[in-house]
């Protein structure tokens, strides 16, 4: 069998909503200091949100990680535009000095 290969952004969605239900949990219940129903409850109504907008974060970071901006093979990138546009420019006033002398 083959090698089952999870994405990144996967991995760091679990790593990050992981993260924030354990913290969340940990300051929710050591600043109620008691585990009763309400603490419990409490917890809860700020662990789920939290660890929806952490977990979407590290998704969203997973994404940029597994599909990297490339640069296309033919040499076209933003800065070899930016460099022939340069070029031509040179060029063009390196023409007009040389037809005005």
């Amino acid at each position: 069998m083959g090698k089952k290969v999870i994405p990144q952004r996967k991995r760091l969605a679990a790593i990050f909503a992981s993260f924030s239900i354990l913290i969340m949990g940990t300051v929710s219940l050591f600043q109620s200091m008691s585990l009763d129903y309400y603490s419990v409850l409490s917890t809860l109504a700020k662990i789920i949100p939290a660890s929806i907008i952490i977990g979407g974060l590290g998704w969203v970071m997973g994404m940029i990680l597994d599909k990297p901006k490339r640069k296309s093979r033919s040499g076209f990138g933003y800065n070899s535009l930016f460099l022939n546009k340069i070029k031509t420019e040179n060029q063009e006033t390196e023409n007009l000095s040389e037809t005005s002398t």
